[in-house]
């Protein structure tokens, strides 16, 4: 609170006049007493932010303590072992590579190894549950650990990115870090030779007891894995595998040479009676001879193919009529589409399809692709912009088919990208464009879809411009619009993007929940689960805040913005 100034000095605040010899010596009395005023509530003030950091740091303590203790009544240290085992083999990852990421092929499977860090309990368990153990990942880094890495010295900008790479001991045996350059040579050409030859054989030798832990962990069971040794390294790991062929199941080969596949060929020809998957991945787009694929695995049933150019001498070679699944990614034919499509036609076991295809790889057929019992399919048509290839849904005929996951970079006409040329009893459909362009008709593509397919049960829809308010309101049932629309539908994920710009309704889109969360009409299933994705640039407060509004006073399943669980464009099967 502001004192009032003595009356003498009134004048002088209020003017730029000097003050007299009386007026300058008052001045001086009061800068003394308010400056000993200002230091005695400094010290107060320090005296009490120092007790605030104390009581600071000692909840902070507290907190800590109350988290330790509050851990010893955790509901999970009431879950069994064997419980906590089977959440471990759910979540446990593949060792073929299904998705269609280019970097999947230097990604490790690390899972129980990460788990063995957790706790003692968890480390007990990994390190016992033999099912965890039967993925074996042979690549180079793999058998490293960070302290026996080195950089380039003269890579100095490695050597920033990661730093601890360049703490090296001095008794550490000295590894290259392992590039591409270093993988086609049979030494690191950077080292002298005893020097390479000392990092090659501690590095054969630490992969070995690698293989060995694995091998004592999982016991008798069937062995997936993936080889990716440099050259150097090959006869012997492959020679130290061999003595468990008889175990063999998976087999995921990345850029193995022809005297390797050779080899596989003469040295079983037929004996691997339970192989029955196998990975071929090229990191270089490469041929690689598929001849083997028969002798090696006579029961193969399933195949994966990614980015190597299949010659078509290859393509006749493969047992495409015993396949089941069959994955393929950014692979080139060398006799074109008669080669791929005299392939295909003879998938006629196939169950599961992924497809990724490069632009210009495929076109369409005017002679239908027959797949009878193909039950779901992933095709990514993402990097495809030739206007035939968007409607290469028009070549599939696939009448068994129940899980549809389809990608394009653009569309132009969403019907004949979207809907294969026959599906009666598809039950799941995920589509997703990147971009589209304006349609002719936008009011008819979503209801068209789903009377094309009225047994779906889930739809999820991310494409622009696709959806209209008349969509929605068809989605209303009524006993008087005969056959109802999406009868069966239990979920539905809408993202914002897919309507036509202003045509997201609120009050048609409130009373088309209102009819599906709390279905009067018979046979119309109900709905569990909505989700309306937004896309940040798009405003659509009305429609966002209705949403949430809804599903706090009915308490229904609706999910808006950041609570969307993002879709699965690549479902795991």
């Amino acid at each position: 609170m502001a004192l009032t100034p003595p009356a003498s000095l009134v004048p002088l605040l209020r003017s730029n006049d000097a003050p007299l010899a009386p007026q300058k010596l008052l001045v001086e009395e009061i800068l003394r007493d308010k400056r000993a005023e200002l230091s005695a509530l400094g010290d107060e003030i320090a005296q009490l932010e120092l007790t605030l950091w104390s009581l600071r740091t000692k909840r902070a303590d507290l907190c800590a303590e109350v988290t330790q203790y509050s851990s010893i009544l955790s509901p999970i240290r009431k879950v069994p072992p064997e419980i906590i085992g089977d959440i471990f083999l759910y979540f446990s990852p593949s060792i073929v590579y299904r998705d269609f990421s280019g970097s999947v092929t230097i990604h490790k499977v690390e899972f129980p190894w990460e788990l063995a860090h957790i706790c003692r309990s968890w480390r007990s368990i990994s390190l016992s549950l033999g099912q965890l153990w039967p993925l074996l990942d042979l690549t180079p880094l793999w058998s490293y650990t960070r302290s026996r890495f080195v950089a380039r010295p003269w890579d100095e900008e490695f050597t920033e990115l990661l730093p601890e790479f360049a703490d090296i001991g001095e008794s550490d045996p000295i590894l290259p870090f392992p590039s591409r350059l270093s993988r086609e040579v049979d030494r690191p050409w950077y080292y002298e030779a005893p020097q390479a030859e000392e990092a090659e054989a501690f590095e054969i030798a630490t992969t070995l007891d690698f293989i060995d832990g694995y091998l004592q962990r999982f016991g008798n069971r069937p062995l997936s894995f993936r080889f990716w040794p440099r050259k150097f390294a090959v006869p012997t790991l492959w020679a130290a595998l061999l003595k468990h062929s008889a175990r063999w199941q998976e087999i995921v080969f990345v850029d193995p040479s022809p005297a390797l596949l050779e080899q596989c060929s003469v040295e079983f020809c037929g004996g691997l009676q339970g192989l029955r998957q196998i990975g071929i991945v090229s990191t270089e787009r490469s041929a690689i001879p598929l001849d083997f694929l028969y002798r090696l695995a006579p029961n193969l049933t399933d195949l994966t193919l990614m980015e190597i150019t299949v010659r078509p001498v290859d393509g006749r070679c493969i047992p495409w009529d015993q396949l089941t699944r069959y994955c393929e990614i950014r692979c080139d034919w060398l006799d074109g589409n008669d080669g791929r499509l005299w392939s295909y036609r003879k998938l006629t076991n196939l169950r599961i399809l992924r497809m990724k295809l490069s632009e210009y790889r495929f076109l369409e057929t005017d002679t239908p692709l027959i797949l009878p019992n193909l039950r779901a399919a992933i095709l990514d048509f993402l990097l495809c912009t030739h206007s035939h290839t968007t409607e290469l849904m028009q070549s599939f005929d696939m009448p068994a088919l129940e899980d549809l996951t389809i990608r394009y970079g653009a569309l132009v006409d969403p019907l004949r990208s979207l809907v294969p040329r026959s599906s009666p009893k598809l039950k799941y459909l995920r589509a997703h464009a990147h971009t589209s362009f304006p349609y002719a008709d936008p009011d008819h593509h979503l209801v068209r879809i789903l009377e094309l397919f009225p047994g779906l049960e889930g739809i999820i829809i991310d494409i622009p411009h696709l959806i209209t308010n008349t969509d929605v309101s068809r989605l209303i049932p009524s006993p008087h619009q005969l056959p109802l629309l999406g009868p069966k539908l239990g979920t539905i994920w809408f993202s914002n993007r897919s309507f036509v710009d202003g045509s997201c309704e609120w009050r048609t889109l409130a009373n088309m929940l209102q009819a599906r969360f709390q279905p009067t009409v018979p046979g119309i299933t109900r709905l569990q689960t909505f989700e309306f994705f937004t896309e940040k640039f798009l405003d659509d407060a009305i429609v966002t805040s209705g949403l949430k509004a809804l599903k706090v006073r009915n308490d229904w399943d609706i999910r808006v913005g950041d609570e969307c669980s993002l879709p699965s464009w690549e479902p795991d099967f």
